[in-house]
């Protein structure tokens, strides 16, 4: 996508890939891809030709469609060979949740591969990383949140009863943003090369020290958050809401992230199809 692609145009083509409920590694989807749309954390690829939102099943309730989801390319714990993803309403959280944990499972090889002890002369390895972190994934992971709390919860809850809502979601939201903040305070440190002994002990060997304890950390709890709202949503969208109605609700999140957040969330999407 060419960065001075209009705002307008990234959404045109939103509406077909997400109601026919394709997904990441659909090789229907990867051939027909035409563009890829970022819609503050809910992406889409629009295909030149539409198919049924849900699979044909055989006896067993497997999928029979061979161009149906390949679920190996997906790293979600929900959905499996037995329950792939079936329409928009799965869609609508696992395209933005699979690049947010590909993204997750890179820095988490990442962080495991800096050695505390390095040498000055190598430190450029942690401050590339570092660098990542707080203007990329650190960046995304807050919009990602920020636009669920925002814009798409407050959508969610103009229908769904209060005691229907999942409510720990929220919940689980501060939790994760402070600890992402933790680990921020961390690199930022690691970059400037000032480590204060009161917060860290050690400089900046410590600091490294303590990203290889924080870091797996905050992804176990954010891979636990990613699966229970692909659990708890789409049978809340089913109930109350149509397709249109959440693709208005998905272009106002498009218009507030912009192309500076479609720079930032789009790499990562590509890479995980």
């Amino acid at each position: 996508m060419s960065p001075d692609l209009p705002e307008a145009t990234m959404g045109q083509s939103l509406s077909a890939w997400r109601k026919r409920g394709g997904a990441p590694g659909d090789p229907e989807t990867d051939a027909s891809m035409v563009t890829v749309q970022m819609a503050g954390g809910t992406p889409a690829v629009s295909p030149r030709s539409p198919r049924s939102p849900r699979s044909p099943r055989n006896a067993s309730g497997a999928a029979t469609n061979p161009l149906s989801v390949i679920p190996a390319k997906i790293t979600s714990q929900v959905y499996t060979e037995e329950n792939p993803p079936q329409d928009w309403c799965d869609v609508a959280f696992l395209i933005p949740h699979e690049a947010l944990r590909h993204e997750m499972d890179a820095m988490l090889k990442a962080v495991q591969a800096l050695d505390p002890d390095t040498s000055a002369k190598d430190l450029w390895k942690a401050k590339n990383f570092c660098d990542w972190y707080a203007n990329s994934f650190y960046v995304n992971v807050h919009t990602h949140h920020h636009t669920e709390e925002t814009i798409y919860f407050p959508w969610v809850k103009s229908r769904c009863s209060e005691e229907d809502y999942p409510e720990k979601t929220t919940e689980d939201h501060e939790t994760l943003v402070a600890e992402l903040d933790t680990i921020k305070n961390v690199v930022d440190m690691i970059s400037s090369g000032n480590v204060p002994e009161a917060e860290v002990q050690g400089g900046v060997s410590g600091a490294i020290a303590l990203l290889k304890e924080k870091i797996p950390a905050f992804v176990e709890h954010m891979s636990a958050h990613l699966k229970e709202e692909e659990t708890l949503f789409p049978p809340i969208l089913r109930k109350h809401f149509t397709f249109e109605e959440e693709e208005r609700t998905v272009n106002r999140i498009l218009k507030e992230g912009g192309l500076t957040q479609a720079r930032l969330f789009l790499p990562p999407i590509i890479l995980a199809m």
